[in-house]
């Protein structure tokens, strides 16, 4: 798992996020050990699953922090992963799609068709012959 976002926003809001996230996944550990007999509804049947995780990157908060002209910033917005080689790097993102892009992080809310399933909820259109 690799996580990346937020910073020493003035409201807290970016710790009160990290430490949801965190503690989500720590729940999800504990549901999903070596020693628990925990099942997931898949294609209509219960199946016996155990999860593995590791978590490899996170940078969250304070640790995603810097200070420009005494004011708090994002060291940071997101990550990107090469799939060829899983190297993780540091993602530079467009100042239009900056900040809390509300409308991309609740597409997944309305995309749905009732059954678990991956979302793209943003996606590169490249032009013709690229």
């Amino acid at each position: 798992i690799h996580i990346m976002g937020g910073y020493k926003d003035e409201r807290g809001t970016s710790l009160k996020l990290s430490t949801y996230l965190l503690g989500l996944f720590a729940n999800f550990a504990e549901e999903f050990s070596n020693d628990s007999s925990s099942s997931l509804l898949y294609n209509g049947r219960r199946r016996n699953t155990q999860l593995f995780m590791t978590l490899g990157t996170c940078a969250v908060s304070r640790l995603n922090n810097t200070t420009i002209n005494g004011r708090n910033r994002p060291i940071g917005r997101g990550l990107g992963l090469n799939v060829s080689t899983g190297r993780v790097f540091l993602a530079k993102v467009d100042p239009s799609v900056a900040g809390p892009a509300l409308t991309l992080r609740s597409a997944r809310i309305w995309a749905g068709s009732g059954r678990p399933s991956l979302y793209i909820i943003h996606d590169v259109i490249l032009p013709p012959n690229h």
